[in-house]
């Protein structure tokens, strides 16, 4: 688990231009092929023209995670700054969240509470309400039995210190779920979402 300060995963909002020169396309079918339900009904088919519509909008923005040259995870938001019910309070609703499966540790959590950081100031000086969709067993955090080691708890403990923020008590969950770790970070779930085809 990559944890160090030296070592970690760079941080950055970018454009989908250059995600798609970055292979953010395999990272997708890569979290498809890890937590997509019914497959064979609903096939992978993204709309990088819709993605870039909305981008070119100002409605959709990717935070990406760097080792090196190489994308090694990613968490993408749809962002409105007034929802139709709620109009004087932006929203940001997750698109999609995924960390390579050597990359997991604290990289999924820096994401989560890099985007945190950024959608308040980008959406400031108003409370941004933040959500995600969580795909049953997404695993963000770390290995199993990784979680309660000391280089877990120091790579927390700079989290803490890179963010400006003060973590829940350690250990986090050690199912290493999304849902879990979101559950850790004190997000509540208000929300449940069933779906069928019908035709």
């Amino acid at each position: 688990m990559a944890t160090r300060t030296a070592d970690r995963a760079r941080l950055a909002w970018e454009s989908l231009g250059r995600l798609l020169d970055s292979g953010i396309e395999e990272l997708v079918r890569q979290e498809w092929q890890e937590v997509a339900v019914e497959r064979e009904k609903m096939p992978l088919d993204l709309d990088w023209d819709q993605y870039q519509d909305m981008e070119n909008s100002g409605l959709f923005r990717c935070c990406v995670a760097w080792r090196g040259k190489k994308l090694v995870g990613f968490n993408s938001f749809v962002t409105v700054k007034g929802h139709a019910h709620y109009r004087s309070t932006p929203h940001a609703m997750n698109d999609a969240i995924y960390v390579m499966p050597e990359e997991r540790g604290v990289t999924g959590l820096r994401l989560i509470l890099w985007a945190e950081k950024a959608l308040r100031e980008m959406l400031a000086p108003r409370a941004v309400r933040i959500i995600y969709q969580v795909k049953q067993g997404l695993p963000l955090w770390a290995p199993e039995g990784a979680v309660d080691s000391l280089e877990a708890a120091s790579a927390l403990m700079e989290a803490e210190e890179e963010f400006g923020v003060r973590l829940p008590d350690y250990p986090p969950p050690a199912s290493g779920t999304l849902g879990d770790l979101l559950a850790w970070l004190g997000y509540k779930p208000f929300e449940t979402s069933y779906g069928r085809f019908v035709g």
